[in-house]
């Protein structure tokens, strides 16, 4: 089959068993690779939705398209801008890796760093002052509060996961970030079998897991619900390391080498696992590799 562009090439990711990483006598751990994606993460499928969006709308009318991102929205963004021929201005913590700098350089977006101990949420008032200022020169998909970022998941990862596993699956497990993927891919999973368990995965406040950040923290996801979520599993500053292992873990051991959020998925699967015993199955999504935070790990 040949494509007929590059972005057509986003979604439809793979699901790998991980046999060794599974614990002895636990429920089978089924990764959802998200790097397979063109932009190399999960983000590409909620930066098509809006970007498609907009453009249906015609509410871009020529203007620069402005987002706060830690990294991976931003170069989902920019991959879609350079195709569709936009402009975009990324405003980011200095804090994000060297990789995503260069990617974003590469694909033509221009970028803006904030302090680094602001966050995600320095970049988020940024950008707001930005689209005060200037609302006829800039637009904003807004990621934390755009409906077509949950959806894009209720329409193609949550329906995908169903699909592969045939629908057998005990628990999914998802990191909070906009929280976009844990509800959509929740709406779509718990239409299928209210029984499987949906397991949020979040930094408490004051703890850093780069990806993913506490969902009532300053400037705050506004697509974050809890009703969506059966459990939250809370990262404290002791687990910060114990991703860290993880990471090493199945990387040794499945070859597969995962970025931070991917790995505190990863811990929060093996428990669920582990609790649900042998027979069972647990889907963990993982957002990106680790190839972008290499300077960290």
């Amino acid at each position: 089959m040949i494509h007929q562009s590059y972005v057509s090439l986003i979604g439809n990711t793979p699901m790998v068993r991980l046999r060794r990483f599974t614990p002895q006598g636990g429920a089978d751990i089924l990764a959802k690779v998200e790097w397979f994606n063109p932009g190399g993460s999960i983000k590409d499928r909620a930066a098509l939705y809006m970007l498609r969006d907009a453009m249906e709308k015609g509410v871009l009318d020529g203007k620069v398209i402005v987002e706060a991102t830690s990294g991976n929205t931003g170069i989902a963004l920019a991959m879609l801008s350079a195709y569709y021929g936009l402009k975009l201005l990324i405003i980011t913590p200095e804090t994000v890796s060297r990789e995503k700098l260069k990617a974003l350089e590469l694909l033509g977006a221009s970028v803006m760093l904030t302090a680094g101990e602001e966050g995600t949420a320095g970049a988020i008032r940024l950008k707001n002052r930005i689209m005060s200022e200037s609302p006829e020169r800039y637009i904003s998909l807004d990621q934390f509060r755009n409906p077509m970022n949950p959806l894009a998941h209720y329409y193609t990862t949550g329906a995908e996961i169903i699909r592969q596993t045939n629908g057998k699956f005990n628990a999914l497990v998802v990191g909070i970030g906009t929280a976009g993927t844990g509800v959509g891919c929740a709406m779509r999973v718990k239409e299928h079998d209210r029984g499987i368990t949906v397991i949020g995965v979040a930094p408490k406040k004051g703890v850093v897991v780069p990806g993913i950040r506490y969902p009532y923290d300053e400037e705050a996801t506004e697509i974050y619900d809890e009703k969506y979520f059966d459990e939250i599993r809370w990262l404290e500053k002791d687990d910060v390391e114990r991703i860290r292992d993880v990471i090493k873990e199945v990387a040794t051991k499945e070859g597969m080498l995962v970025g931070w959020s991917s790995g505190a998925v990863l811990l929060a699967a093996k428990e669920a696992s582990i609790k649900l015993k042998e027979g069972k199955a647990v889907v963990a999504v993982l957002a990106d590799s680790g190839y972008r935070y290499l300077d960290e790990l």
